[in-house]
C-alpha cells in the first residue's frame, strides 16, 4: 500500500447551533481540541495494538495496513466553522500532545468539497482511502 499514512478527522459546526462567540469557543475546545484529537490518538493506539489491519474496498480488493511498516503518520484535524468563528479557532494552527501533534487547518466547506472532488482521480490511483472514525 505504501509507507505514508494520513489520519484525518473532520469536525463541522452546524450553523443552526451557533449562538455566540462564547458557545463557539466551548464547542471548539470540546469537539476540535478534545474529541477530534482524542480520535486521532485512538487511531494511533489502534495501529499500535493491531499488527495488521485488513481493509477491503467496495470491489472486494483488499490490502493490509501494517503500523510497524509506516514511515510517516500525518495527523490532521479539519475544522469547518459555523457562522461565528471564535478567536481561539483563528489562532490555533496545531495541537501538541504527549502522543503526537495534529495540524488543525480551518477550511471553508466549499473549498474542502472542491478539493475532495478534484482529488478523486489521484485517490483512486494512489490507493488512498478513507476509514470510518470508529472501526469495529
Amino acid at each position: 500500500m505504501g509507507d505514508d499514512l494520513t489520519i484525518l478527522q473532520l469536525k463541522e459546526r452546524s450553523a443552526k447551533d451557533v449562538k455566540d462567540e462564547a458557545s463557539e469557543t466551548r464547542w471548539f475546545e470540546q469537539k476540535v481540541l478534545g474529541t477530534a484529537t482524542k480520535q486521532v490518538r485512538d487511531t494511533l493506539k489502534f495501529l499500535d495494538a493491531n499488527p495488521a489491519i485488513k481493509v477491503t474496498n467496495e470491489r472486494g480488493r483488499g490490502f493490509e495496513i501494517r503500523g510497524d511498516q509506516l514511515r510517516s503518520k500525518t495527523k490532521v484535524v479539519v475544522y469547518l466553522p459555523g457562522k461565528v468563528m471564535p478567536a481561539i479557532a483563528k489562532t490555533t494552527r496545531h495541537y501538541m500532545s504527549r502522543t503526537g501533534g495534529c495540524f488543525i487547518p480551518r477550511v471553508e466547506r466549499q473549498r474542502l468539497l472542491r478539493g475532495l472532488s478534484n482529488a478523486s482521480y489521484s485517490v483512486r490511483h494512489s490507493r488512498l482511502f478513507w476509514l470510518p472514525a470508529k472501526i469495529a
